[in-house]
């Protein structure tokens, strides 16, 4: 199923309006909200090993807006999604995305993209540069223009 550009528009106007600001907690936190937000985070690694994307394809990348919706790149398809923080971790929920059809390459790329996203992950920032790791899996970040 494809997404046109006005449905994603009305459905992200939709999530705005039914969400606010979710960050919780009171742990002291290594960086604001506003070192996470209105940023493009472009992903760089995955447990230490350099992204790779074909030729002609952009590498994935995270921007968390000050209303806390999450839209980004997979590699593949553009997503959008509610990101919730609670005591400084990090998950994309309600992930949405468009459908399209991509390289094998890719689409692996996409899958294990969008599943740590999904999962809480701790925050570091620091140096223009974001990790997020959940444990198993972490996920570096630098700010892309």
């Amino acid at each position: 199923m494809k997404f046109s550009l006005k449905q994603i528009v009305t459905i992200s106007a939709i999530a705005l309006a039914m969400t606010g600001c979710k960050s919780t907690g009171t742990q002291t936190s290594s960086y604001t909200l506003e070192d996470l937000q209105m940023q493009k985070w472009s992903l760089q690694q995955i447990d230490g090993q350099a992204v790779q994307v074909s030729d002609g394809n952009t590498v994935p990348y995270l921007r968390i807006d000050e209303k806390m919706m999450a839209v980004g790149y997979t590699g593949c398809n553009r997503f959008f999604a509610e990101a919730n923080i609670k005591r400084d971790k990090l998950s994309i929920d309600k992930m949405n995305s468009t459908r399209k059809v991509c390289e094998k390459d890719a689409v692996e790329l996409e899958n294990t993209f969008k599943k740590h996203l999904s999962e809480e992950n701790a925050i570091n920032i620091s140096d223009n540069t974001l990790t997020l790791s959940n444990g198993d899996t972490n996920l570096l970040f630098t700010v892309t223009n």
